[in-house]
């Protein structure tokens, strides 16, 4: 597996364009990206072929947005920052139907 990861504080034009460049097998992504809120991000998302189908997280600690969004987008995971590790890594095996090794 190939993971690229964006630093913390990157702008939501650069995370969309690393998706849409790297097409994914999954993408991690905080609620809020400056300027853009998730709702902007999650439809770009969606609307571009090379990832219409990705397996998307959001990590949130506003709980009534990221429940808005999931009910818009019924195939959206959300998880609540802060987020264990171990929490994270079983919502992704689940989304990608197998175990991954963990890193040490």
């Amino acid at each position: 597996a190939i993971v690229v990861s964006a630093s913390k504080g990157i702008e939501a034009e650069t995370g969309l364009r690393m998706a849409f460049e790297n097409c994914p097998d999954l993408v991690v992504s905080d609620l809020v990206l400056p300027p853009v809120v998730a709702d902007d991000i999650v439809k770009q998302l969606r609307s571009d072929f090379r990832t219409a189908a990705t397996p998307l997280i959001i990590l949130d600690s506003a709980p009534t947005v990221a429940r808005d969004l999931t009910e818009r987008y019924p195939h959206l995971s959300r998880l609540t920052k802060p987020c264990e590790p171990s929490r994270l890594l079983q919502e992704i095996e689940r989304l990608l139907g197998k175990r991954l090794p963990l890193a040490h």
